[in-house]
């Protein structure tokens, strides 16, 4: 179960978007390499802190061997970790390596080393859901913190309880041939855009809402505010999408705690949904990025949930 808070923030300027894709399940290779558990040292609970200046959750971490501290976003869309070679001396592929960092210490993680940022970008990688989905965790948007818990946290009185399902799984290929198996990671919520049902992606790797073109068209372009096209950064390179508005968004199963009005949403086209379909099964038409759940707490409870 996902809960949600209402909040209200301010929005910043730098455009993410993050989206992972994986290779089709069914390998038989005894090569492939598999994360059957996650190590880590630590309480758990912490209130770990995190900058927003991309519209998604920058985190301080220390990537063992590897110097000194970086930021990377933590990414609910990403299946995977994924650090920049330009940023760390180590050649593309897959590597192990320790983490310190989220409150947490973790001797031995899958990470995926790669040429995929400009040395000018504010971060250094991404840590994926493959992290996540081991905790009970609480995103806060707003007051900029954020908590991986190893005990089940008890739901508070005002919060709207969001169902999800947590979907896919496959094999992610590294530069150098290194094959990497991940289970079930993408978070899939039920979704009303103005009145449409849906379903999205929770993709706090995004910074902005993601809408296929075609759901675009549907729900109708005409009078819509044009805010131009933008370059958004992605994991293989920069694209240019045109930036929009949605005048009404909100979770079905209560709309009235949940709705925001006039958020900023990034016209996709339809086909930049196809991997993500075929993985999950779900005709997912929508990245829920930073632009809405910058409205919010997210907590996820996995324990209730399973």
């Amino acid at each position: 179960m996902l809960y949600t808070r209402g909040l209200g923030e301010s929005m910043r300027n730098i455009l993410w978007l993050l989206l992972i894709v994986v290779l089709g399940a069914g390998y038989t290779d005894p090569e492939v390499h598999v994360q059957t558990e996650l190590e880590y040292e630590g309480e758990g609970g912490a209130l770990v802190t995190f900058t927003f200046n991309t519209l998604s959750p920058e985190v301080s971490v220390d990537l063992v061997p590897g110097g000194a501290e970086a930021l990377f976003i933590l990414d609910t869309g990403s299946p995977i970790n994924l650090a920049d070679v330009g940023h760390f001396d180590e050649t593309p592929g897959l590597h192990t390596r320790a983490l310190r960092g989220l409150g947490l210490f973790f001797p031995s993680i899958y990470v995926i080393f790669s040429d995929w940022l400009s040395d000018d970008k504010p971060v250094w990688g991404i840590l994926g859901s493959n992290i996540l989905k081991w905790f009970d965790w609480e995103i806060n948007f707003a007051l900029r913190y954020l908590s991986l818990s190893t005990e089940p946290i008890e739901p508070e009185a005002d919060e709207t309880a969001i169902p999800f399902s947590l979907r896919g799984g496959g094999i992610y290929q590294a530069g150098d041939g290194s094959l990497l198996e991940v289970g079930a990671t993408r978070y899939l919520v039920s979704i009303a855009i103005e009145g449409r049902t849906a379903v999205g992606l929770f993709d706090s790797g995004a910074s902005h809402m993601g809408i296929s073109d075609l759901l675009m068209h549907e729900l109708g372009m005409e009078e819509r505010p044009d805010m131009g096209d933008k370059l958004m950064s992605t994991a293989h390179g920069e694209i240019s999408v045109q930036l929009t508005e949605l005048y009404s968004i909100y979770f079905p199963t209560d709309p009235a705690r949940t709705q925001v009005v006039d958020t900023s949403a990034a016209v996709l086209p339809d086909s930049f949904f196809d991997d993500l379909r075929q993985e999950t099964g779900q005709h997912v038409e929508l990245l829920i990025g930073g632009s809405f759940p910058r409205n919010f707490s997210v907590r996820c409870d996995h324990t209730r949930s399973k």
